[in-house]
Order: C-alpha cells, then sequence, then structure tokens
C-alpha cells in the first residue's frame, strides 16, 4: 500500500511539470525600412480622415506561423516628429497592394506640434489596455494612455497574411514603423488519459514481478 502511494505521488509530481513546460515564447520584429529612418515628410491632410498617398508594407512573422488565438503581445510603433498641424494623425490599415478604398481606419490622434513621438497601437500585452492607442515623447521611456480606441482592425485580421500595408495622413516627418509580436507556441502535453493508462501499466508491471518473485 505505501508502494502504491508513493508511486501516486509521483505520477502527480511528473503531471504537474509536464503541464507547466506547456509553452515556447516566440518572437516577431520587423521594421520598415528594415534600417536608419525614413525621415520622410508626410503631407496629405487638410482634414481628418484623409487617405495616406503612400503606403509602407510591414512582414509579418516567416520563422512561425502567426496564431491570433496564440498572441501574448502585439503592437505597430509609428515614430515620427515635426508634426506641424492642428489636425489628428490618422492610421490607416490595408492588405498588402491591395487598392486604397478598402483601407480601414484604425485610430487617429493629435499629438504635440514640433517634437519627437512614437504613436503605439497596442493590440494586447505591451502596455495595461489592449486593443488601444498609446503615445510616447519621450523615446518610449514612458507611455500616456490617449484612451483612443483601436476601430476595425482585431488580431484577427492578421491570420494568414504575409504581410500588411500602413499609411498615414496628417502633416509630419514620418521616421519609421515597427511590428513587434510575441505569441506562445503550444508544445504537446501528455493528456491525463494517458497518464492514467501509463500509470496503470507501471502498478501491472510491478504487480507481475511481485508474483514472480513470489
Amino acid at each position: 500500500m505505501k508502494k502504491l502511494i508513493v508511486f501516486s505521488s509521483i505520477l502527480m509530481i511528473l503531471f504537474s511539470l509536464v503541464s507547466n513546460v506547456s509553452a515556447t515564447l516566440l518572437s516577431w520584429t520587423y521594421s520598415n525600412p528594415t534600417s536608419g529612418n525614413l525621415n520622410v515628410k508626410i503631407s496629405n491632410s487638410n482634414n481628418d480622415n484623409a487617405l495616406p498617398t503612400t503606403w509602407y508594407p510591414l512582414n509579418m512573422p516567416n520563422t512561425f506561423t502567426y496564431k491570433s488565438s496564440l498572441v501574448t503581445a502585439f503592437d505597430i510603433d509609428m515614430y515620427g516628429t515635426s508634426d506641424d498641424s492642428s489636425y489628428n494623425i490618422d492610421m490607416w490599415w490595408k492588405l498588402l497592394g491591395a487598392n486604397s478604398s478598402t483601407a480601414k481606419r484604425m485610430a487617429a490622434y493629435n499629438v504635440k506640434n514640433n517634437t519627437d513621438f512614437i504613436l503605439r497601437l497596442n493590440f494586447i500585452g505591451y502596455e495595461p489596455k489592449p486593443d488601444e492607442l498609446y503615445v510616447s515623447y519621450t523615446h518610449g521611456a514612458t507611455w500616456i494612455d490617449t484612451n483612443v480606441s483601436i476601430g476595425n482592425v482585431t488580431l484577427a485580421n492578421f491570420n494568414g497574411l504575409k504581410g500588411f500595408d500602413i499609411g498615414y495622413a496628417c502633416s509630419f516627418v514620418l521616421e519609421k514603423t515597427t511590428l513587434n509580436i510575441k505569441q506562445q507556441q503550444s508544445v504537446p502535453v501528455p493528456e491525463p488519459t494517458t497518464l492514467l493508462l501509463l500509470g496503470l501499466g507501471l502498478i501491472g508491471v510491478a504487480g507481475i514481478r511481485r508474483k514472480f518473485r513470489s
């Protein structure tokens, strides 16, 4: 009886250890441009909701398969400077190479004029509130919640994509845009039934050995 109790305890410990190692963290970062800054003057807005005249592609992961259900962090950071208008910076999304008429506006915000800034579309993970737009005037040292929600695009919209286009409308200098993703990759974990069968099998083997000894 004591041996059975000890054996059962060992099985429970093994199951606990295996369950805790159930996923591996994957990460992906892509930048447009891939190095340095664009320093392109965006000047295509005399009112809010203007469509971008230039689009910038961002590549989705090519080292693993993106699955929205496994994503733990996803953000798009736009680095800019020298905003000189009183209008919002509109941030737009569309499928790679698609017509501009299909574009969806994700968010818009009026940044401080004539200063460096980063606008972060935080879908999940990097900042406290998911699906929210954040701004930083301190090169990412601190983030301010703009209380602007991301609209029209969700994590599921990125499933199956090799990449997508992002564009901006207002009057400022665009430096670069980065995409950052963290995702869990499921690792096969033995089901409780499998462990139970294994345990019963080992108990059976132990019983047979005891019978032969006797």
